[in-house]
């Protein structure tokens, strides 16, 4: 089943080089770690790396636990569960990397993308979308003074798409993991995830059984070797 191989795969990263020990878990000893699992009522003021100090566990760990869309997309009152302690906690892995993007439209839509917290021209262009800032900044008929400027919520941006291209839609059971992960084992981007399942920010069930099925673009291909830039 797939949603059981991504599981474990994604759980073996705390292993990899790419986590970053705790400085106080150089050496680990792992009849010390605090194995109990607890939950967490996010405030105003908190980050998952704030939440993460508090617990001592990794922002990642933490992010793939309840299944969030972003590590760094957190408001208050999410309910979050705190997973156990590793010996190599995960700071990094689950985090949106810049691209060095340069399509121009983006295949297989979605037409229009809706902001979220957070958002600015080039985090939508080259953190989600993995497309040029240019192509999305030009066309949203936005009055921003700069492409770091946060936006409003709820704001729809008109993204260009690659004409005539195509995505296939998987249903997905989405027990472990952050969009990223989704978006590189599916060969999609975060910003396709996302506009897909526009209601989910993470889950806070314990069961794996009552996680979230979610529908996961993939595939998505130029149909012809000469596409059009459509609005």
């Amino acid at each position: 089943m797939v949603f059981l191989s991504l599981k474990y795969a994604l759980s073996g990263l705390a292993a990899t080089s790419a986590a970053i020990p705790h400085a106080n878990r150089a050496t680990c000893d792992e009849s010390s770690l605090n194995t109990t699992t607890t939950t967490y009522t996010t405030t105003s003021e908190d980050t998952i790396f704030t939440v993460a100090k508090k617990f001592d566990r990794g922002p990642c760990d933490i992010a793939r636990y309840n299944r969030m869309i972003d590590a760094e997309h957190m408001f208050a009152n999410f309910t979050l569960r705190i997973p156990p302690q590793v010996c190599n906690p995960d700071s990094t892995t689950c985090l949106l990397i810049k691209q060095n993007a340069t399509a121009t439209c983006l295949k297989g839509g979605p037409h229009d993308y809706r902001t979220i917290a957070g958002d600015t021209m080039e985090k939508i262009a080259l953190y989600k979308l993995n497309m040029t800032v240019e192509s999305i900044y030009e066309n949203s008929k936005m009055a921003v003074s700069s492409i770091h400027e946060e936006l409003p919520v709820n704001t729809f941006l008109k993204i260009p798409q690659c004409v005539p291209s195509v995505c296939h839609v998987t249903p997905f059971h989405f027990t472990y993991g952050v969009y990223k992960d989704l978006a590189e084992k599916f060969d999609t981007t975060v910003g396709q995830i996302m506009t897909s399942n526009g209601a989910y920010n993470y889950s806070d069930s314990a069961s794996d059984a009552d996680a979230a099925w979610i529908s996961v673009p993939m595939g998505c291909t130029n149909l012809a070797l000469n596409v059009t830039e459509e609005i």
